[in-house]
């Protein structure tokens, strides 16, 4: 349920616009937000007075943006929330939407919103969205917009927001309760004015909302939903018995970590008790005048939003046109996304590793600027470390909270083939010559090495952090379990498991959980191996792409991923065969799609959540919905 104390409130708009001819005041607006402000304070959800923000009636569209900015800043530093991390802001607009300018820009109206600049002196719902968006991408917000042709908003919010893919409300509810959606609660559809319950009264939407929220639901146990909410808003609509009644509309235009509608925030006053059963000495030996409690009758529950098709871009992150990706890494913690780029450019081409936030796919940090030399690889860990491996195999590492300059920059190794990072943060680099060492996370000591480790050899962990594959050391694959020693991940003494991989193969991934290892032969393919025995799982085909391959487990482990990158043809490099993904069932090796891609391919990582894929695509950043 939602916690008052981590939830943050703002109430705006106005009942009076004397300086448009065309729309009436009217108590009804004020007495609306008076509504609000007694439901969000003690008498109703409880939320503190520090975390209410009350613009109604208040003038100056700017002056109320620079308003709503000061105050989500100073409550998410105070409350220890960065970028609002865990929080949830519900937004309050009471009065007209209307469409002002050329642009026909759908606007929420305030006390001095006037002509000709009637777009200007309004809160632009676009503008307004972005703000909450960017100025708190880690928060749930949830907008409840009482005013005519309120639904207008979800479209322009749509289009403002590329989606993730989508995931379930009890996961949402187990990881994050209250984690980066947005919902809307409209008083009318996009082509529906809204309408008053009487002039001096209260708006209708006002009233039926609450209505829903102070009745409750008798046979509901605990919170509700804001889908139920809706419902129960409409009920009390329908039992006015009046024709021409604007429906309330539940849109939810994010729907990127599942549908925030749909998730039990708001206290049900009517909420059913539930006695508990008698002991078990006395089970059936009830007297008549003990009578079970009756079971209560569950509500009509909002559907699970589908996540998108497979295949689907879901995600379009800013990009920098002048800078193309070379590779891509997904932080084990899903906050980042890595990885070399290239700046073309004047008066020479720069190569560094980019750093971008994973949610908005804004640019956080461009590290290590090398002229000459471009790099091989990026990675951030689960501390904030990042690791940049350059193509003379120098490995060079640095913390995110230090921005560009000297001295900030270690280089720890050199002669170094490949790196990575450990779920926890450990650093593991291949020697060129042999070799595996593991630094300790934080400190880059060095804590352990795997001196049988062979040049030209490949490692990588489990999604999970419990299994390392070697390959390359004795007869072929060795899989080893570890624990925590020195602040590092440390294999044990001796692998679990040692077999042999049948050469030649292309590429390989260890499922999420190390239970098995799929491997990606010359031939084209698929094999998926047991990691206990090496006993084969199943064999399966794929489609051939002209470059090199990658392949990965996805879609929740219940698909493995193929990826055949493009490639530049001719001696002008102007022909490109762009290459594709092919999806594998997991469990059967089937082959369940088959995307060409559309632009030329060069690398592709699972994402953290293990739902999708994150493709380089035409040296932008792109992720793949995954089923």
């Amino acid at each position: 349920m939602l916690a008052p104390g981590r939830t943050l409130a703002i109430t705006t708009g106005a009942s009076e616009w004397p300086l448009l001819e065309s729309f009436d005041a009217a108590p009804a607006f004020t007495n609306a937000a008076a509504s609000i402000s007694d439901y969000v304070g003690a008498r109703g959800l409880g939320v503190p007075e520090e975390n209410v923000l009350d613009l109604f009636g208040k003038s100056n569209s700017p002056q109320q943006y620079e308003q709503i900015i000061a105050f989500l800043d100073g409550r998410m530093q105070a409350l220890g929330a960065p970028h609002g991390e865990n929080l949830l802001i519900l937004f309050f607009y009471v009065g007209h939407g209307a469409f002002f300018g050329t642009a026909r820009d759908y606007c929420l109206l305030l006390a001095d919103t006037r002509g000709p600049l009637e777009a200007d002196t309004s809160l632009r719902v676009g503008s307004l969205d972005r703000l909450l968006r960017l100025r708190a991408p880690l928060s749930a917000r949830m907008l409840f917009l009482d005013c005519c042709f309120a639904a207008e908003a979800a479209r322009i919010m749509q289009g403002a927001i590329e989606q993730v893919v989508g995931a379930k409300t009890d996961e949402i509810l187990e990881v994050s309760p209250l984690d980066r959606g947005v919902a809307l609660f409209c008083a009318a559809s996009a082509r529906d004015p809204a309408r008053l319950a009487g002039r001096d009264t209260h708006t209708l939407f006002n009233w039926a909302l609450f209505e829903a929220l102070r009745n409750g639901d008798p046979l509901t146990p605990g919170p509700m939903t804001l889908h139920h909410v809706a419902e129960l808003a409409g009920a009390a609509l329908d039992g006015l018995g009046q024709e021409g009644v604007p429906r309330p509309e539940v849109h939810v235009p994010n729907q990127a970590y599942g549908d925030l509608a749909a998730v039990p925030l708001f206290p049900n006053p009517a909420a059913p008790t539930i006695k508990p059963a008698p002991p078990a000495d006395q089970a059936g030996r009830a007297g008549p005048e003990t009578q079970r409690e009756p079971e209560p009758v569950p509500s009509p529950v909002a559907k699970e939003a589908a996540p998108p098709p497979p295949g689907t871009n879901v995600l379009v992150p800013q990009t920098d046109n002048f800078m193309i990706w070379k590779a891509v890494t997904c932080s084990a913690d899903g906050r980042y996304y890595a990885g070399p780029r290239t700046h073309f450019g004047t008066p020479k081409d720069s190569f560094s590793i980019q750093v971008v936030e994973a949610m908005t796919g804004r640019p956080l940090h461009d590290a290590f600027h090398r002229i000459h030399h471009s790099f091989d690889h990026g990675e951030v860990s689960s501390r904030d470390q990042l690791l940049g491996l350059d193509c003379l195999g120098r490995l060079y590492v640095r913390d995110l909270a230090d921005h560009r300059g000297s001295g900030t920059e270690l280089l720890l190794a050199s002669d170094v083939r490949s790196a990575g990072f450990h779920p926890n943060g450990t650093l593991v680099a291949s020697g060129r010559a042999g070799g595996l060492s593991f630094y300790a996370a934080g400190g880059f000591d060095k804590v352990a090495t795997l001196p049988q480790y062979r040049a030209g050899s490949e490692f990588g962990f489990s999604a999970d952090g419990s299994v390392l594959a070697t390959f390359g050391i004795g007869k072929g694959v060795q899989f080893w379990h570890g624990s925590e020693r020195d602040g590092a991940w440390v294999p044990e003494n001796m692998p679990f498991a040692d077999w042999t991989v049948p050469a030649p193969y292309r590429e390989s991934a260890l499922s999420p959980d190390g239970t098995a290892l799929a491997v990606l032969r010359e031939t084209d393919r698929v094999e998926v191996l047991s990691t206990r025995d090496g006993s084969p799982l199943w064999r399966a085909t794929v489609t051939s792409g002209p470059g090199r391959p990658r392949i990965c487990y996805a879609g929740s482990s219940h698909s493995v991923v193929v990826m055949f990158s493009g490639v530049y043809r001719g001696i002008l490099r102007k022909r490109v065969d762009t290459g594709g993904l092919v999806i594998l069932d997991a469990a059967t090796g089937k082959t369940t799609h088959v995307f060409p891609a559309t632009a030329l391919v060069t690398d592709m990582a699972p994402s953290p959540d293990g739902r999708s894929v994150l493709v380089c695509e035409d040296g932008l950043l792109r992720l793949w919905s995954v089923p």
